[in-house]
């Protein structure tokens, strides 16, 4: 029976969620008009929803504020140094009031993503698997909105031509990264913990995201899954399955090198993978390499301070940068490199800080006999997709995403696990030097053997205890 809490809550992020889905289904990133728009002023819709997600966070902390640790974690400390030196930039912001209006969003985000990991999903039964639960249902109807968008375009000759593309893509990040997360969470829970319900989602997701056709989503994608796998096989001692699959794959490689298989399977799939682009084109990972260039150019003009927290995507910087590399980029399509440019290189460090810390505490919860190694290993690939995204996109420095908001929930969510994991460590350590009795019934002189004489409580042996002794 679910509390008033729990009903509220899932409520309050059904609605939520919608809003957030029509939001952004009404955008098209790569406009260079609505773009500068959304710099110069942002979105009303976007601005409310920030604002109720960080008030009912904080409502949720409030009501459950004895049960936190955040403060006890490394990577929350790391957090912290991170949101300080986030704010010391807005001093010499190239742009202080854009930072400041990016800089008390991310304020209210974090608030809200850090209420709803601790003082929700890490006091509900199955803590990460209750996240899990929500992100593929965040997952499914984003896929859902996809190939509801594209239902008038999937026809076989589309789908069949390698320079098709679903008009959805004009989209963007905004519905194919909550399908990738998604899929995780529809993988840990259908595949690692076999639980049937979730197979149809998978199937649904993954087709939405095949039908997006981005090369680097489905790749980091299918990589994150793939360390999932392999982490629960070791986990669960099933080295010998990873031994048979590694015997079974690399003689199929060699056959394949051997008789050039490699190579026709390429002739295939290079016409898709291009999707229509010039060879120059796609061995610059779509312009990309040039804009890194470019940047990191600029980078090295002020690399300790940076221009600003969300200070350097001007709407007089895109039109720069658009002149420049010869298209329009809105973000440096490199997470890292992004943040370097706003906060400087300490915010860069203080930011791996962060992920590494949570990274290792996840790794730790996953061993604790308390918890089940499947929902911290979901924590665990969150963060690594998160981190990938990062390698040709933007998501730092853009808190309002769906990544940012798994990332922290499933930090603040892990936090819990992490503290079981060590209580269950100090508590195999204080049993280990007890002489533990044979199988069978306890008989008091086996306790008196086991403590010296000295620490057993008069209290603790009772007067036919003693008879019985005697």
């Amino acid at each position: 029976m679910q509390s008033l809490r729990e009903r509220a809550t899932t409520v309050f992020l059904i609605v939520w969620w919608c809003a957030y889905l029509y939001n952004y289904t009404r955008q098209n990133a790569n406009d260079l008009t609505v773009a500068i728009q959304a710099i110069e002023g942002g979105s009303l819709l976007t601005q409310i929803l920030i604002l109720s997600l960080a008030a009912y966070g904080l409502l949720l902390m409030l009501f459950n504020r004895q049960k936190l640790r955040l403060w006890r974690r490394t990577w929350f400390k790391w957090l912290v140094a991170y949101v300080v030196w986030s704010g010391i930039t807005l001093i010499w912001s190239r742009a202080p009031e854009l930072s400041i209006r990016r800089y008390g969003a991310f304020l209210a985000v974090l608030a809200g993503t850090l209420g709803l990991g601790a003082a929700y999903f890490q006091d509900r039964a199955g803590g990460m698997f209750a996240l899990a639960r929500v992100v593929c249902a965040a997952g499914t109807s984003a896929g859902v909105a996809i190939m509801a968008l594209s239902l008038t375009e999937l026809t076989p000759s589309n789908l069949l031509n390698p320079v098709w593309a679903p008009s959805v893509r004009s989209l963007g990040p905004y519905l194919i990264y909550a399908v990738s997360f998604g899929i995780l969470a529809a993988f840990a829970l259908g595949i690692l913990l076999k639980q049937r319900l979730y197979y149809l989602p998978l199937g649904l997701q993954i087709s939405a995201l095949l039908l997006f056709k981005s090369r680097s989503l489905t790749a980091f994608v299918l990589l994150t899954v793939l360390t999932m796998w392999t982490i629960t096989l070791v986990q669960r001692k099933y080295s010998l399955t990873l031994v048979l699959a590694v015997a079974i794959v690399v003689p199929l490689a060699y056959v394949g090198h051997t008789y050039d298989l490699g190579d026709e399977l390429l002739s295939v799939l290079m016409p898709y993978l291009q999707r229509g682009d010039s060879v120059e084109t796609f061995d610059t990972l779509n312009g990309r390499l040039p804009l890194w260039s470019y940047l990191s150019a600029s980078l090295w003009g002020n690399p300790f301070g940076g221009v600003g927290f969300g200070a350097f995507w001007t709407p007089q910087q895109v039109v720069l940068v658009r002149h420049a590399v010869g298209w329009q980029a809105p973000v440096a399509h490199n997470g890292f490199l992004d943040e370097a440019l706003g906060t400087g290189l300490p915010g860069l460090l203080l930011l791996i800080l962060v992920l590494v810390y949570g990274m290792r505490d996840l790794w730790r919860a996953s061993f604790a006999q308390s918890t089940r190694s499947e929902g911290t290993v979901f924590g665990m690939a969150v963060v690594l997709l998160y981190i990938l995204f990062n390698m040709t996109d933007t998501v730092t420095q853009f808190y309002f995403r769906f990544p940012f908001l798994c990332v922290v929930c499933a930090f603040a969510c892990g936090a819990t696990a992490t503290t079981a994991a060590h209580k269950s460590l100090r508590a195999l350590t204080t049993i280990s030097i007890i002489p533990q009795p044979q199988a069978g019934p306890v008989h008091p002189s086996d306790i008196l053997r086991a403590r010296p004489a000295d620490q057993i409580p008069k209290a603790s042996v009772s007067q036919s205890s003693t008879k019985s002794l005697n």
